[in-house]
């Protein structure tokens, strides 16, 4: 989060980015930022198919995508890497976190849960 303190007479002020402060909303229960967030991630997805709201949050948390994405499709680290013809090993390390992944993994991973691969991130 870029969070900027600006000092003034009557206090500070907290200046954010929009998206910033629309997800700390969202995070507080306001349904109209809840919203503004999926439009957000449906727009991102440029027209793939929409997530629940449960998703987007542990999205939004920094929860491996492929983890939640797994999750969502209800697909074993098996049937994702068979689905995708990435190593099981593989989709492992990235249902933990502990690797990143090139354009044409984050493809076919894309591809497998279908999703936007921008929804898996970089």
């Amino acid at each position: 989060m870029n969070v900027q303190i600006l000092k003034t007479d009557g206090g500070d002020l907290v200046v954010l980015t929009r998206r910033d402060f629309d997800v700390l909303r969202a995070r507080a229960g306001d349904p109209e930022a809840e919203a503004v967030i999926a439009a957000r991630l449906l727009r991102d997805a440029a027209g793939e198919t929409a997530v629940p709201a449960a998703v987007a949050d542990a999205l939004l948390d920094g929860e491996p995508p492929v983890k939640v994405l797994m999750a969502y499709r209800g697909l074993t680290q098996q049937k994702l890497a068979a689905l995708s013809g990435l190593s099981q090993p593989f989709i492992s390390k990235l249902v933990r976190g502990d690797v990143g992944m090139r354009k044409d993994s984050r493809d076919a991973l894309a591809r497998a849960l279908e999703v936007s691969a921008d929804l898996l991130g970089g």
